[in-house]
């Protein structure tokens, strides 16, 4: 006591009051403070205070007093005991600053004891998990994190800090909520001064959101390398299905019979079906954009129904129906088959044991009375699909979802996400629009708008008979083609319309061959990608020989920028694999005669480029 009031000699501190060595104002409250103990037998026991006695500064005491009594219990005196605790005031405040340290970062701390009950949960925890601190404090935290479930990732954890003292990874848990998130945790071990296991501290970083948007960068590389395979498969296949186009025309000629002709019609038909197909895996892994004319939707849907009947389990009916004078919409018949096989897709894998799929179309005209009209539609005539199915149904508070790009309910095997995103987007890019109506266990129905011409297939003027092909006139071909069967066949089919041809196998020896005969070739009909040296080389070294020279580019690589590569080195037209001896020889009849008019002569021919590859409907 000496000592706390700054005297040397504790003999000093006899027949001394608190006069003595406090102001009196001070020195006044701690005697009636006593006085009133002596009076009343209550103790004071833990005023903490901060005083500066004896010279030392901000010091903290802890002070109890209480009456002492004799052995008739009467009062007679008390004592005071007044305690030093200013190093433990200071290592409550570095606790209380390194805690609001704590609590200031994003990041949920937790400590947890021996027996994985939390001893301190941090602000960043409440925020993240939705616990408050008092809601959670001496609870198992399995309990809270993972709602009583036996969680292997959390007892992996803990046996591996039990092991090795440390542990990093992720976990799974689940809020307050109910909401499923993912967590990056790191946890160690906190050792006593006896260097026994006090304590586990661990550091939970929320990375829900960072683990969507890695798995969605994984599924766009795994498009963008699926996008690149179907390039490289599509030239491949393109380049088998050309001759069996140019071998279709030819074999036409040599059999007449009508058993024949009916088995080659069947033959072509499917060809070019194959190659609308890869046509469509472009426009979907590479963003190749496909041509609008007009078409009849019905007429899509009958050959929908034809490809499904063949794949759909036997326990699915298919009903379609349509008015006869159903309106035709100009649009892209590949991507909107494929909006039509999505939902049809998608209606079958909802009725695993079974049910009924309905197609209907139907004419419709919207205005503004239409309430579920989207803000950004137009009023007028649509033409309007519902793909029906009486599968299991679409909860309701995820129908605003479905259309957003990998967003699934399907198992990570049956599903990506994407098939209603493209719906939706190739739809839209159509100035239409797509609804969905569905109660759970009461299938579903989506209903597709496109806007409509107000033309039916029974107008206009009666599909013309085809014309015979041009002949040609003795005119010399050179052929420059790797694919040895397109060459063979293309050479036979223009031999037999009445040209020459020769051919080379590559761009350097089909220059060559041109130097050869550079006064008598009429046209260079070329592959744009061959070994050796690549059409878009060969055009240039051709051109430099002769700027006047007539050039025809094809390519098993149907896209834009195929197509442009060829018309900047310097052809004048373009053919995209697979082609038909009509559209061949027709192109090569265009550009050796052209019309005089030069700009409607090119649409033309850009026309039946584009016709060539057949079209569904």
């Amino acid at each position: 006591m000496a000592r706390h009031f700054g005297l040397a000699d504790p003999e000093a501190m006899l027949g001394k009051t608190v006069f003595d060595f406090l102001p009196s104002e001070r020195a006044e409250a701690i005697t009636e403070e006593e006085q009133t103990i002596i009076r009343t037998g209550r103790p004071m026991a833990g005023r903490v205070e901060r005083v500066t006695l004896g010279g030392r500064p901000d010091q903290w005491t802890s002070t109890k007093k209480l009456a002492i009594r004799n052995l008739d219990g009467r009062i007679i005196g008390l004592v005071g005991i007044i305690g030093d605790i200013t190093e433990q005031k200071q290592v409550d405040q570095r606790f209380t600053e390194q805690a609001m340290l704590l609590n200031k970062t994003p990041a949920a701390i937790l400590l947890l004891d021996s027996t994985q009950r939390i001893r301190y949960w941090s602000k960043g925890a409440e925020v993240i998990y939705g616990w408050n601190a008092g809601e959670v404090t001496g609870k198992p935290v399995g309990e809270v994190l993972m709602r009583s479930v036996v969680s292997p990732q959390l007892h992996q954890a803990m046996q591996a800090i039990q092991d090795h003292g440390e542990w990093v990874g992720e976990l799974q848990a689940v809020t307050k909520s109910g909401k499923s998130i993912i967590v990056e945790s790191r946890c160690c071990q906190i050792r006593d001064t006896e260097n026994n296991v006090d304590s586990i501290l661990a550091i939970n970083t929320d990375i829900t959101e960072k683990k969507v948007l890695e798995i969605q960068m994984f599924r766009s590389q795994r498009l963008e390398s699926i996008g690149r395979l179907a390039g490289g498969i599509a030239h491949d296949l393109n380049n088998v299905l050309t001759p069996l186009l140019i071998a279709v025309q030819l074999l036409k000629d040599k059999l007449p019979d009508d058993d024949g002709q009916k088995l080659l019609a069947a033959l072509d038909t499917n060809v070019l079906r194959g190659a609308q197909l890869l046509k469509q895996l472009l426009v979907y892994s590479r963003g190749t954009t496909g041509e609008h004319r007009q078409i009849q939707l019905d007429q899509i849907a009958r050959e929908i129904r034809l490809m499904i009947q063949a794949t759909f389990p036997k326990s699915i009916t298919i009903e379609i129906s349509s008015p006869a004078d159903l309106w035709r919409v100009n649009g892209d018949p590949t991507q909107l088959c494929q909006v039509l096989l999505n939902l049809c897709v998608n209606a079958r894998d909802a009725m695993p044991n079974g049910g009924k799929l309905s197609i209907r179309l139907t004419k419709v005209m919207l205005d503004k009375t239409h309430v579920r009209l989207p803000a950004n539609a137009r009023h007028g005539a649509y033409v309007m699909v519902k793909v029906s199915d009486t599968g299991v149904g679409i909860p309701k508070e995820i129908q605003a979802q479905i259309f957003e790009p990998f967003f699934t309910t399907k198992p990570a095997s049956k599903g990506t996400g994407l098939g209603l995103s493209i719906c939706s987007n190739i739809v839209k890019g159509h100035g239409g629009f797509i609804t969905v109506s569905s109660k759970p266990g009461e299938g579903a129905s989506f209903m597709v708008y496109l806007p409509a011409e107000r033309t039916s297939v029974t107008d206009g003027d009666p599909v013309p008979k085809p014309k015979p092909l041009p002949r040609g006139k003795g005119e010399l071909v050179l052929a420059i083609e790797d694919e040895e069967t397109i060459r063979e066949a293309a050479k036979e089919i223009l031999e037999s319309e009445g040209y020459r041809v020769i051919t080379a196998p590559n761009g350097a020896e089909g220059i060559c061959l041109y130097q050869q005969h550079r006064f008598e070739v009429a046209v260079v009909f070329i592959d744009m990608d061959m070994p050796v040296m690549d059409g878009a080389s060969a055009i240039s070294l051709l051109k430099a020989i002769n700027p006047g020279l007539k050039i025809i580019g094809v390519s098993g690589l149907a896209n834009d920028d195929t197509e442009s590569s060829a018309l900047q080195a310097g052809a004048q037209r373009f053919i995209p694999k697979p082609y038909s001896a009509e559209i061949l020889v027709q192109t090569l009849h265009a550009i050796l005669h052209p019309e005089p008019d030069t700009t409607a002569n090119q649409a033309a021919g850009k026309a039946d480029r584009h016709a060539g590859t057949g079209g569904i409907g």
